[in-house]
């Protein structure tokens, strides 16, 4: 899940990227944006029910290029789904075990988003 009203402050295009190493994953994309074509990707305008939308979401992904302490992040913690951010994202200060700290923005050639490894990609999987 992804919620943002800025799609590219908030970091869809690296998501969308990063949707490529993941195969079986969908995305559903909650915002007012212009929709970026991409596989296996849903487009929400609004959602009415944000809180069902988290609860049943596997893990909210905010990938930000800048959030002082983003809303979406503490409500989807709030509705017990996993979240991974950036350490751009004030909430990664957070000692909480479900927030996940992603300290890459671009992958050398060859590698993974955020250094991710591949055992790490499991989790999204």
């Amino acid at each position: 899940l992804f919620v943002a009203t800025n799609f590219r402050l908030k970091g869809l295009r690296t998501l969308l990227d990063a949707m490529k190493l993941l195969p079986r994953a969908r995305l559903v994309v909650v915002g007012p944006d212009k929709p970026v074509p991409a596989d296996r990707v849903e487009y929400v305008a609004r959602a009415d029910d944000l809180p069902r939308l988290y609860r049943e979401a596997d893990v909210l992904v905010h990938p930000t290029w800048y959030d002082t302490a983003a809303l979406v992040v503490l409500e989807a913690l709030a509705s017990g789904t996993p979240v991974v951010t950036t350490v751009r994202d004030g909430n990664a200060a957070l000692p909480l075990a479900t927030v996940s700290r992603l300290t890459r923005s671009s992958p050398p050639t060859g590698q993974l988003p955020f250094g991710l490894t591949r055992r790490e990609l499991e989790v999204v999987r």
